[in-house]
Order: C-alpha cells, then structure tokens, then sequence
C-alpha cells in the first residue's frame, strides 16, 4: 500500500470524525414545574440546572467545563396574564463564595472550544482542516441556536428553556451557586431580581 493511498485514508478517516462527527442534538428541557428549586415572581416560574461535564458533552458534543465555561439550562415560565420580560443580557451568576459572574457570549465560548484547524492542516493534510473548521462552524450555528437571547419575551402561557454559558476559574466553585435573574411585568417601570439557586 503506498504512502499517499494511506495518506488519503488517513484523511477521509479524519474527514469523518472531525466534520460528519458533530451532531446537533435537543436540549434536555422539561416543565419548569419538574425541578425542584422553581421559584416565582407573580406568575413567572424560573428554575435551572448547571451541566457536568458529562452532560454537557452529550448535549453540546464537547465539554465548555473543560475550557473553564459552565453551561447553565434556564427554564422559564409565565403562567400570569401579562407580558413578562426577561432580560437575558443580564442574568448573573453568583458562586457560593460571592462571585458575581456575568453571563459570557457564546461565541467567546465557541472560540475556546473548537476544533485547531491549523493542527489538523499540519498533522492531516488539508482535507482534515476542512473538516476540523466544517465541525467548528456546526457546533457554533448549534450552541448559537441553544443560547438564551438577550432579551426573552414571555406571553401569557407560554414558556423557553435556553442555555446560558458563565467563565467559572476552576479555583471557585459553583456549589450553592444562585442564578439572578431580571424580569419585567406588563407595563410596570423597572426589573425585579429573580433569585434562582441551582441544585
């Protein structure tokens, strides 16, 4: 067998692991009303669960936890008869010891997690750098599409579930970690802070 037959599978292998190998797969949402540490502000229902590692790399195909991020699945629920506002640009982390975490772009968090197309280039051959960057744009369209927006609209009945990505040093802990989150009611001025611990 010749070297440039087993360089070319040696290619497609890598073809087929890095660029076919993302698979968009659904956010594991339930009703607000299944977890444990809901609360509620006047009809709103908001709850949250942080991702493991584990989970996260079923979810997301990769693990943000390794890089430093925690993803965050925030449910909300308006069950009230006025329009609730949420606003998602603004919904902070506080970790067990005080540290106030704003939530981190999830661009910023594709960035640190993608695949090194260069590394595939130098190690594999061009076809594999294709691949690589092909897997880096799915997974970014993917976490993109899975993120909370920075401002949710809540009509009356209905709800969202959404990922929500925090910079957590592995020197802090999230262990009694509580999710603030803004929300807004009809037309009344202001936000109120919703105070979500997660499990």
């Amino acid at each position: 067998m010749s070297c440039r037959f087993c360089s070319v599978l040696l290619a497609l292998a890598c073809l087929s692991a890095a660029g076919c190998g993302y698979k968009s797969r659904a956010l594991p949402v339930r009703s607000v009303h299944e977890y444990s540490n809901k609360v509620a502000f006047e009809g709103v229902q908001v709850a949250a669960t942080a991702f493991d590692k584990a989970t996260s790399g079923r979810v997301l195909n990769r693990a943000p936890n390794r890089s430093g991020f925690v993803p965050v699945l925030v449910a909300l629920e308006n069950s009230g008869e006025e329009r609730a506002v949420v606003d998602g640009a603004n919904i902070t982390l506080e970790t067990g010891r005080g540290n106030v975490r704003p939530r981190t772009a999830t661009e910023v968090v594709v960035k640190k997690c993608q695949k090194s197309v260069g590394a595939h280039v130098i190690f594999f051959g061009w076809l594999a750098g294709l691949s690589a960057a092909d897997y880096n744009r799915k997974m970014a369209e993917d976490w993109r599409a899975k993120e909370l927006p920075s401002q949710v609209v809540l009509e009356p009945h209905s709800s969202t579930s959404r990922l929500l990505f925090y910079a957590v040093p592995r020197s802090l802990t999230i262990n009694d970690a509580t999710l603030s989150v803004p929300v807004a009611l009809g037309n009344r001025p202001g936000y109120e802070e919703v105070r979500c611990a997660l499990p």
